[in-house]
Formats: C-alpha cells, structure tokens, sequence
C-alpha cells in the first residue's frame, strides 16, 4: 500500500539537528511547517496522533466519501489513493516536546481524526529531559509516524532509515 501524505508541524524551539523527522524532509509528499506564533493549520480529514484518544486502527487509514470532500480545491495535494482507487488519510505530526504540545494543539483548525497508539509499543530513544518527565508511552516523532502508518497498512521501515536507533525500534514488531 503506499504512503499517505504526511505533514508535520514543528514547534520553533525544537532544534531542527535533534529533529527525528529530518531525514523526511526530501521524501515526496511529506509537509513541514513552523509553528510560528500566528500559526495556524486546517486538520480536517487529517489523522491526528493524540494522547488519551480511541486506539487507531487500520480502518483509519481510508477517507470515507464524504471526508474526501474535504480535500478538493488548495487541498487536493494532501490525497493519495490506493491501487484500489481508495483514498488514504493524510497524518498531521506535532512535534514538540510533552511540555509544549497543547499550545500546538491550539494551532489546529477544523476537525482532524485524532487516535492513539496501542499501549505496549515502547520507543528506542534514550530520553532525557531536564525540565519534564515524559510519559511512558513517549516515542520519538519518527516512531510514532511509522508505528501509525504499520496500524493503517503502510508499512515503510525505510522511513527509519536515517534513524539512529532503526533496528532496537523495530525489534517489538518482528523485524
């Protein structure tokens, strides 16, 4: 199955060098934006991964048709489809720390599908933060995008590829 599109909305204290995503910046179809204060983005029809929402599943990863209304005009870039002519959720990434997420939160128009990931799925990074306590169901930006799109049917392990920790992340899932 290929991949949705993807975008993510970074916040502007987080340093770009540190940016788990950064190696998605030259794929196709991929979307970055600056959370810039004034910023604001329209998350209809986009699956948002959200703390505390319903577990996604691969039901998720299609629009019905009315939801695909929401991408025609400006928005039609955002839409993929299936080799069956099905057209595929686009994913919206914040990323930010714990700390600042519900300010991003904030930025988020319009009404996006927000999922969980299943509990159980544990991140690779070696986490040390100084100022918060993150949660236990913490994972880096990157590992939460790939464990979403495996849920929805697309799975990419080369979206790990410039992925420091790849193999230890990928090892709860088999691979």
């Amino acid at each position: 199955m290929p991949i949705p599109r993807i975008v993510a909305v970074r916040h502007p204290k987080e340093k770009r060098s540190k940016c788990s995503l950064l190696p998605l910046e030259e794929w196709e179809g991929t979307f970055f934006h600056r959370a810039k204060p004034g910023f604001s983005f329209d998350g209809t029809g986009f699956l948002l991964l959200a703390p505390g929402a319903p577990v996604i599943s691969p039901a998720d990863g299609l629009l019905d048709l009315a939801e695909e209304g929401a991408f025609c005009g400006d928005r039609a870039h955002y839409l993929v489809r299936d080799e069956a002519g099905r057209a595929l959720r686009p994913l919206l990434l914040l990323d930010s720390t714990w700390r600042l997420l519900p300010g991003m939160r904030r930025m988020i128009e319009g009404l996006p599908l927000e999922r969980s990931l299943p509990v159980g799925i544990r991140t690779a990074y070696p986490r040390v933060s100084k100022m918060t306590e993150d949660p236990d169901c913490g994972l880096a930006t990157i590992e939460a995008l790939y464990a979403a799109l495996r849920i929805m049917g697309s799975d990419c392990p080369a979206l790990l590829d410039g992925y420091l920790w790849k193999d230890a992340f990928l090892a709860q899932f088999g691979q």
